[in-house]
């Protein structure tokens, strides 16, 4: 359709009360302005909280990750968190844009971790992509800021480091039918 615009898609991900406090009000305005699709989601921390704020602000989430369970540690939290985004990126088309990862991991383990998200995105006819910066000097945990737009964020773990050279190694060539693993 001629003259048509697409609406850009604001994807707001926060969990705790202090979050909601700062960003009630730019989602609030964004969905009484209406040029944009705005996506809310919520980790669940400090539930009663953060209900509270949302309610006051007439919030209701797109998406509960409901994460919270006794005496994690943050990078637990992290680690919950990023793994549901990454399921609602092929899923929902909304999810991760970039994830920085210790600048000590292998090859092989980033290009099997794309292979991963790819495959994700084939069997479920999504386009999906990750962006993955290995940060120089980084291990997993530490915070780092990449300035301007980019902001700051966690180093998050990689699990099994090492462990995809072989498959890497096949080159592609894996022998099982990908389309008929449809969901």
């Amino acid at each position: 359709m001629e003259g048509s615009v697409t609406k850009r898609k604001i994807f707001s991900v926060f969990g705790t009360r202090p979050e909601a406090i700062k960003m009630a009000p730019v989602i609030r305005a964004l969905l009484d302005d209406g040029r944009a699709e705005c996506v809310t989601c919520v980790t669940g921390q400090h539930r009663q909280m953060l209900d509270q704020v949302l309610d006051l602000f007439d919030i209701r989430p797109d998406y509960d990750l409901d994460i919270m369970v006794q005496s994690q540690t943050l990078s637990h939290v992290t680690c919950k968190v990023l793994e549901k985004l990454e399921a609602m990126t092929s899923v929902c088309s909304v999810g991760l844009d970039m994830v920085a990862i210790p600048g000590d991991t292998p090859a092989e383990t980033i290009a099997a971790i794309i292979a991963d998200e790819m495959a994700i995105g084939v069997i479920n006819d999504k386009t999906t992509a990750v962006r993955l910066i290995p940060v120089p000097g980084a291990k997993a945990g530490e915070m780092v800021d990449f300035g301007g737009l980019f902001g700051s964020t966690p180093v998050m773990e990689v699990r099994n480091s090492g462990a995809s050279a072989a498959f890497v190694r096949f080159g592609g060539r894996i022998p099982a039918p990908m389309q008929s693993l449809r969901n």
